[in-house]
């Protein structure tokens, strides 16, 4: 048993600096996925560590819930996905690599959203259908279609700067939010709800 446990990558300690950056980040999408009200959040983490082979450091959990699919959601949910990132650049000037560390990281998700809304559900700025089943398919259509690209990368860099004036606008919700996961490691949905609606929510438009 010593043998094997010796064979997985070390774990890293999630505390002091990278715990702080970790918690703002996770706060950040808290925040922004409330006021842009993208589902039902159910709550945040970040963990005490993480396996280098498995870097993921926390997560946040909003619930889909019966709602249209409209262009401006899907917009909301692209500025969500980019939260963590605004957060990191509002509080700190700078982002870490883990806003998009591989498959499934908050650029990758938000890349691909804007992917298929050009691509495949013809909200654009031309009417087309491509095959976009899967990541695959969507990277294949971001590096030779170069429209496409252009509106994933512009709709990218609009929604990154919506979510930093959301976050600029609950500095102090995401304070208090970050220092609980911070401190206990875990926030569920009603109390980070509660914590954001104390402070009024602003104009997001």
């Amino acid at each position: 048993m010593n043998d094997l446990r010796s064979a997985f990558p070390p774990v890293v300690q999630i505390i002091g600096k990278l715990r702080d950056r970790i918690s703002i980040h996770e706060a950040g999408h808290v925040v922004v996925g409330l006021a842009l009200d993208v589902g039902i959040l159910k709550g945040a983490v970040v963990r005490s560590g993480f396996r280098s082979d498995a870097p993921i450091g926390g997560g946040v959990v909003f619930e889909p819930d019966a709602r249209l699919l409209h262009r401006q959601y899907l917009l909301d949910d692209i500025a969500m996905s980019l939260a963590g990132m605004a957060a990191e650049q509002v509080f700190f000037n700078e982002h870490l690599e883990g806003s998009g560390d591989g498959d499934g990281s908050d650029l990758h998700r938000a890349a691909n959203l804007a992917t298929l809304m050009a691509a495949q559900f013809g909200m654009g700025t031309s009417i087309n259908h491509f095959k976009a089943a899967n990541p695959a398919d969507r990277e294949v259509i971001r590096r030779t279609l170069p429209a496409i690209n252009r509106f994933v990368e512009g709709t990218l860099a609009a929604q990154l700067e919506r979510a930093k004036r959301i976050v600029e606008e609950n500095m102090e919700s995401v304070r208090e939010i970050a220092a609980i996961l911070y401190d206990v490691g875990v926030v569920d949905g009603d109390q980070a709800r509660a914590l954001f609606q104390k402070r009024g929510r602003p104009d997001v438009d």
